[in-house]
This record gives C-alpha cells, sequence and structure tokens, in this order.
C-alpha cells in the first residue's frame, strides 16, 4: 500500500551511551536490540543503504549486531561525524536519512516522513511537551521549521520538538553537504565563542526543572538525615538521596551526555539557516521513545505493544484542524470507510472524483424544484462532502499523495458548491421565484469567491514572508534579528507603533481564548467552513428552499469574513 523512494540513503547515528557499558542502540527492546529493530523499520521504509556512525570502541560491537549489508564506520570527534554526513551527502543520488540508533518508534512514524512525497526536506515533530534534553526545541510555523535548538544553538518561542529523523530531500543534499561541512569547520579546533555556555545554561535550565519537581523528596531527605535515631518505619535517607541521584543521572546527566556531540539536531540548524524549506511530519499519538538506560528499553517495548498503531494511523487520518460538523458529525465514521477503501485497493482520486459526481446529482435533485428534490439533494450533498473527507483521509492513511490529487480535491470542492448554487437557483426559477433568486445566488458565489482569494492570498503572503526571512549564521546560538524590507521587526511592545500594539494585543486575546476548549470550537464555527457551509445548504434547502439558503449563506458568509479579515488585519499590523 505505501510506496517508497527506492534510493533512500540512512545514516544512524550510534553515539549515546547506555547504562551497561556500551552504546544504547544496543540495549534490548523485545527480542531484538533498539540498533537492529530500527535497521529493519529502515529497509522497510525503502532504505537501500544504511550507514551507522558510532564512536571508534564501540564499531566492533555494532559490527556484530548487525546484517554484513550495515556499513558502520567509527569516529572519535564530532567534526568528523559531520564531514562523514558531507561526504554521504554528496554521493548519494535519492533522499538521504538521519536518525538516532536508539530510537524505538513505530513503523507509521518513519513511513510519515519517508514516504510522503509532500515532504521534500522535513523532520519528525511533536507538539506534546517533552522537556527532556534528547527533544530538542523547534519553532514552525505554516508547516515550515523556521528555527531549530541543538546542544549549542537555542529557539526562543518554540512550539514543538524534535524527534530523532531528518529527512533531506535530494534537491537539498547540496544544501546539506555545506552545512555539515560548516558545522565540520567550526567544531573541528575547539567549540566557536558562545556554544560551550549555551550547553552549559541548558543543561543548568533542565537540571532545575527536575529538582524542583522534586524538591519535596529533596527536602524529606535532609530532615531525615538530621534525625539520629529514626523510629522504625521511618524512610531512609541515603535511599532517598541515591534514587534523587539516579533520577537526576537518568534525566540531566545522560540525555545531557548524549547532546553534546550530536551532530543531527546540529545538522536540522544548518539546514534552516541556509534558508533550507523544511517541513514537519508530527508524530500524533504514535509512541517514541529514546530509552539509555536497559531497563527504560524494556518499559518502553512494553509501552509501545499497548498501542494499537493502526488505530492510531486512522486517527491521524483525520485532520487536526478540521471544523467542528466534520470532527463531530462526519470524521466519527468517514475514517472507517478510508480504511475499508483503502484495505480494497481504491485510490483517493477515484473517491474525489466519485464526490463530485455525488455533488452533481445532489444538483441535479435541488434544480427539480420539487420538495422531494430538495430532500434528495440535502441527502447527496452530503454523501458527498462524507466521500470529500474520505479522500483525504484515505490519503493519509495510506500515504498516497499526488500534486494531482491535491488539485483535484480543490477543484471539485470548488465545482461541487457552484454548481450546487446553480441547482438551487434553477429549482427556485421553475417553482416560480422571479429572477431576484439569481442575483442571491450570484452575490453568494461572489461572496465565497470572495472569501477564497483571502484565504489564499494572504496564505501565499505569509509563506513569502517566511521564506524572505533573514536567517542567522551558524557560528551564532542565538537567532538572529529577522528583518524586512521595511527594516527590523521590533521585537518589544515598548518601541511598537500603535497599529502593532494593536495587533499584538488581538492576537495575544486570540491567543488566550483558544485555551478554552469551547472558544476554539466556536472559532471555528463562525469562519463557516466547508462542512458547516454543506449542512446549512442542506438544512435550509430541505426545510425552507433557496431562498433562505442564500440569504443564510449571506448572512453567515459575511460574518465569517467580516472576523476572518479583520484577524488578518490585526495579525499584519504586529
Amino acid at each position: 500500500m505505501t510506496t517508497h523512494p527506492p534510493t533512500t540513503t540512512a545514516i544512524c547515528l550510534a553515539l549515546a551511551a547506555g547504562d551497561q557499558s556500551g552504546p544504547a542502540c544496543l540495549l534490548t527492546a523485545g527480542d531484538r536490540t533498539l540498533l537492529a529493530r530500527l535497521v529493519e523499520q529502515l529497509r522497510r521504509a525503502g532504505a537501500g543503504r544504511v550507514i551507522v556512525l558510532t564512536r571508534p570502541e564501540w564499531q566492533q560491537s555494532c559490527v556484530d549486531a548487525l546484517d554484513a549489508w550495515v556499513e558502520v564506520e567509527g569516529h572519535a570527534a564530532v567534526s568528523d561525524l559531520l564531514a562523514r554526513i558531507a561526504t554521504v551527502a554528496d554521493d548519494t543520488t535519492g533522499d538521504l536519512l538521519v536518525t538516532h540508533a536508539d530510537v524505538l518508534t513505530h513503523d507509521g512514524a518513519i513511513d510519515g516522513l519517508v514516504a510522503d512525497p509532500r515532504v521534500r526536506s522535513g523532520v519528525l515533530s511533536t507538539t506534546k511537551p517533552t522537556p527532556g534534553l534528547l527533544c530538542p526545541r523547534l519553532r514552525i510555523s505554516r508547516g515550515r521549521v523556521v528555527a531549530s535548538e541543538s546542544g549549542y544553538h537555542r529557539v526562543e518561542a518554540h512550539n514543538s520538538y524534535l524527534l530523532s529523523v531528518c529527512k533531506i530531500g535530494r534537491p537539498d543534499l547540496g544544501e546539506a553537504a555545506a552545512a555539515a561541512r560548516e558545522l565540520s569547520g567550526l567544531t573541528a579546533s575547539g567549540l566557536p565563542d558562545g556554544w560551550a555556555d549555551e550547553l552549559a545554561d541548558k543543561i543548568t535550565e533542565r537540571g532545575a526543572a527536575v529538582l524542583t519537581a522534586r524538591a519535596g523528596r529533596y527536602a524529606l531527605a535532609t530532615q531525615l538525615a538530621e534525625i539520629a535515631d529514626p523510629p522504625p518505619g521511618f524512610p531512609d535517607a541515603a535511599r532517598l538521596r541515591e534514587e534523587l541521584a539516579a533520577a537526576y543521572r537518568v534525566e540531566v546527566s545522560a540525555p545531557a551526555e548524549a547532546l553534546r556531540d550530536d551532530p543531527l539536531p546540529m545538522l536540522v540548524v544548518g539546514l534552516i539557516r541556509r534558508d533550507v524549506m523544511m517541513t514537519t511530519t508530527y508524530l500524533r499519538d504514535l509512541y517514541w521513545e529514546r530509552p539509555l538506560s536497559a531497563a527504560r528499553a524494556a518499559n518502553a517495548h512494553d509501552e509501545m505493544a499497548m498501542v494499537d498503531e493502526d488505530e492510531v494511523l486512522l486517527d491521524s487520518a483525520v485532520k487536526a484542524t478540521d471544523g467542528f460538523f466534520t470532527t463531530f458529525f462526519v470524521s466519527t465514521y468517514s475514517r472507517y470507510i478510508a480504511r475499508w477503501a483503502a484495505h480494497r485497493g481504491l485510490t483517493p482520486n477515484q473517491v474525489t472524483t466519485v464526490s463530485m459526481l455525488l455533488g452533481l446529482l445532489a444538483a441535479a435533485a435541488f434544480a427539480t424544484g420539487r420538495p422531494a428534490g430538495m430532500v434528495a439533494g440535502a441527502v447527496l450533498l452530503q454523501i458527498a462532502f462524507t466521500a470529500d473527507c474520505v479522500d483525504g483521509q484515505l490519503a493519509r492513511y495510506s500515504r498516497q499523495f499526488s500534486k494531482l490529487g491535491a488539485w483535484l480535491d480543490s477543484v471539485f470542492d470548488r465545482g461541487k458548491e457552484y454548481v450546487v448554487y446553480a441547482g438551487l437557483a434553477i429549482g427556485a426559477t421553475a417553482t416560480g421565484a422571479g429572477a431576484e433568486i439569481w442575483f442571491l445566488a450570484a452575490a453568494a458565489l461572489a461572496l465565497q469567491t470572495f472569501r477564497h482569494y483571502i484565504d489564499f492570498s494572504y496564505a501565499a503572503q505569509q509563506h513569502q514572508a517566511l521564506a524572505a526571512a533573514v536567517r542567522g549564521s551558524l557560528k551564532a546560538p542565538d537567532e538572529t534579528e529577522v528583518t524586512s524590507w521595511e527594516g527590523p521587526v521590533t521585537t518589544t511592545m515598548a518601541g511598537a507603533s500603535v497599529l502593532q500594539r494593536l495587533g499584538r494585543s488581538g492576537i495575544k486575546t486570540s491567543v488566550a481564548f483558544e485555551r478554552q476548549p469551547w472558544m476554539k470550537w466556536a472559532k471555528r464555527i463562525i469562519v463557516l467552513p466547508i462542512g458547516e457551509r454543506f449542512a446549512l445548504i442542506s438544512l435550509t434547502a430541505a426545510l425552507s428552499g433557496p431562498r433562505t439558503t442564500f440569504l443564510a449563506l449571506l448572512i453567515w458568509g459575511a460574518v465569517a469574513a467580516a472576523y476572518t479579515t479583520t484577524g488578518r488585519v490585526l495579525r499584519s499590523f504586529a
């Protein structure tokens, strides 16, 4: 079902130490090591060549744990590792995948990045809070990774986390090689100014979080240590202190060592700061873990076994940004139709075409003008919308993406809606309505066309602004100030203009409202997305008639247009 590029090369970084005098990737999860499991996953994902980069002292143990077709190399310094990544990028004729060798995750997480042709270059990420040092922070805007963190680089205002897997598409291999070579040069003879301080700050920040979370147990251990002759049954102070020290080693010391010489997040920073278009695939509810101890590896394997991967993939096929009606009244069952279609070999384009044909039948039923025709048209329109949901869910579930499919989906969505407007107007005319019904139909169509124009033009402008943003140099630990053609962007309210203040206040208010789930759904309803529009058309046409349908679309559509336009103007001010 899933297709993969046949020439993918994968680099596995076996650099983190486990707790059993060897690399963490050789810890056992179930009946295999983490490394052997990952190599099998990469091979299933289409990797024709797998290269394991490890420390010289671990090279032979990695060779012994793998099949002969896997290449294993030992490199002592991070600069050598980066130089080798650059060489592989130069020699690769297909896509390049760079991943940690000790990651434990589902096939679907890797497939979601490797097999999605929409992701030319990108990373696996999650929005769930993962404050550990093993998950560098990201800032993502409109699907693009605009800032990334490594042990030596920081991100302001992060909203996601990097999860060990980076895909570099063939067109970006040259930039990847250049970024890796630049980083290799920067780390070849010591670290640039500020890098060591940045890593120390991260370790201190993480250590403070761990200590703060366990402050009560530290206080208890201190108090118990002062009791000369504690009564029987009292907790043992020494045992408590050892427990807390072990927690610090697991959550701070070991991850800090893994991050210190980790080239993967450094490479991602290099790609972004060289203005490579890096997108993202979200983990959603699939399992991911980087266990650095034998106990954690065993527990992680058991935890992953409890996750039904197929159910998670099916749930993930539903867009997280869908409207209220689509989420709660259509996707609750359409996802199962998508799985049924996938198991029978149907393609998303076939389902999209069926959806358009059903829309034409709905328009024809509306055109009769009869009560029975109105009800039939309403039912057919809802079936057509269900099919429209199924095609996207089928594409995401079965990883069948294409530019033709995206174009067909967009054109047929508009086509269904507009032929339904025509069918309603024809039906109203057949039952004696005057010429004004065509005016109402034309006004509804013009309003919706205007809204689509605003949506697409705003999205295009945002992408252009992201592409024009100035990226920092690799030597700088922090992000360089982003500039536009008008000059530096003000980052503080003190220096902002009245319009900037107004825009930022509006954004803060909007973000504050979204913390309430009911407000989030209210905001999605008010913009009248396609699910709500089709439901509105079906209900008003079946219960009242075309005139009511067009008036409802004009009134609600005008409110939605005013709301979205105001929000985008405020964001532009900000």
